[in-house]
């Protein structure tokens, strides 16, 4: 898994996944953010980052609370998808805080698999 820095990319483009993850995979993923209070939201969508990416990647947007360390919750995050995921399977993690620039437009992609008011 990877994480990278939002923040240096000019120009990010979100949509649906063209290759997604199989959707007990996705319920698997939804579960085990479910337990986590630091997870505001969750979606798993394909991302491409012009200047930063040589191809859209699959990524696990995560919004995370506010008082919440980012790294720390991500390195959690990070260790139990090795667990879940195939070792065919790719998920990139980009966790940001509530307020981020790109959170209207990726809830705009349809993508949510899950969410904690």
């Amino acid at each position: 898994m990877a994480t990278l820095d939002l923040l240096d990319a000019t120009n990010v483009l979100v949509g649906k996944p063209t290759r997604p993850l199989p959707k007990r995979r996705v319920k698997k993923i939804s579960a085990l953010l479910s337990e986590m209070p630091a997870v505001r939201e969750a979606h798993v969508l394909e991302v491409f980052a012009v200047g930063i990416m040589q191809a859209p990647r699959n990524v696990l947007f995560l919004v995370i609370e506010p008082g919440t360390c980012i790294d720390e919750t991500a390195a959690r995050i990070d260790a139990a998808l090795a667990r879940l995921l195939k070792a065919r399977e790719h998920l990139d993690i980009w966790p940001v805080p509530s307020g981020h620039r790109l959170i209207a437009t990726v809830r705009d992609a349809g993508c949510m698999v899950g969410w904690r008011d």
